[in-house]
């Protein structure tokens, strides 16, 4: 008996599939998906605290160029 002919788009499911599959053991290996609690804990407050440093970093750029330009005139 012989199978049917490939579809067309076959070959771009199976490459969006390979994708998915390596964003998934990409994930497995994340300390953020770790089944223990003080590694999780860990790697979300260490993402916890870059995301408030570049908030902050990006509030005291904005001071020292009002500060800047205030101090101009």
């Amino acid at each position: 008996m012989d199978l049917p002919p490939t579809p067309t788009g076959t070959t771009q499911v199976d490459a969006r599939l390979a994708a998915l599959e390596a964003q998934v053991r990409e994930l497995q290996v994340s300390k953020t998906n770790s089944p223990k609690f003080w590694s999780r804990a860990w790697a979300i407050t260490g993402h916890q605290f870059a995301v408030t440093g570049v908030i902050y970093l990006g509030f005291l750029a904005l001071a020292i160029i009002v500060a800047v330009a205030a101090g101009g005139e």
